[in-house]
């Protein structure tokens, strides 16, 4: 009887034991304390790579989501539609369906008062709704010279800093709010937008600042370009045209 009161209390003391072991929880040190990440919009360029937290986000461009909801037409608050009913006076209920007759007029009354009077019946195209903003065009910095020329963003980042030789072409990223330039030699960069070349930036041998890289300024501030003022504008224009 000793022995078994003994065996039992041995086994219950050992059950007792690894109950108490498993609900036990310890903390492990580790060499990196822990830090607070918190959201950021994906719009800022910020965000991790590979699991790890980037400490310089200004260095990185924008991302690929942040581009395709820049690059995304923005809907209009209410479509844009064109009434395509022309008036109750010029329907023919006889001319169609069960009703028509073989002695209707091909040409109704209206129009036949129109023709009598000399005047011009306007005809109206059917436009399909528009529902988004036109696209943005697009805009380049077109270099017929060597130049040196730096690109920086609406806040500040720069985007591009290189001399651009002769016959490179820039394209502009399309943002909500439009870089600035700043070019070295103004007379031998030119701005394409869409088929077009405005231009030149400023006068041979002078710096120009702080341009918005938008269509708005630059057609208002800018005349069309003319390839026979520069020949190696003409020269870039016909060899753009014969690679068309």
């Amino acid at each position: 009887m000793l022995v078994l009161g003994g065996l039992l209390a041995g086994l219950g003391y050992g059950g007792w034991s690894v109950l108490q072991e498993v609900q036990k929880v310890r903390f492990a040190p580790v060499e990196q304390p822990p830090v607070v990440v918190a959201d950021v919009d994906p719009l800022a360029g910020n965000g991790t790579f590979g699991g790890d937290i980037l400490e310089t986000p200004s260095d990185i461009g924008p991302t690929v989501e942040a581009m395709t909801r820049i690059l995304r037409p923005e809907a209009l608050e209410a479509p844009v539609l064109t009434p395509r009913d022309g008036p109750i006076a010029a329907l023919r209920p006889g001319a169609v369906g069960a009703l028509a007759a073989d002695d209707v007029p091909l040409v109704d009354p209206v129009t036949a008062a129109i023709a009598d009077a000399g005047l011009v019946e306007p005809q109206v195209a059917p436009v399909s709704p528009q529902v988004t903003e036109p696209e943005i065009p697009e805009i380049s910095l077109v270099a017929v010279r060597p130049s040196w020329v730096r690109v920086n963003a609406a806040d500040g980042t720069v985007l591009f800093q290189d001399i651009l030789d002769a016959g490179s072409v820039y394209s502009m990223p399309q943002t909500d709010m439009p870089p600035t330039v700043r070019v070295g030699e103004s007379g031998a960069v030119y701005f394409r937008i869409g088929d077009q070349h405005y231009g030149p930036a400023g006068d041979p041998g002078q710096v120009t600042s702080n341009l918005a890289m938008s269509a708005d300024f630059l057609t208002t501030r800018y005349s069309i370009a003319d390839p026979g003022q520069d020949n190696d504008l003409a020269a870039m224009v016909n060899v753009a045209d014969a690679s068309q």
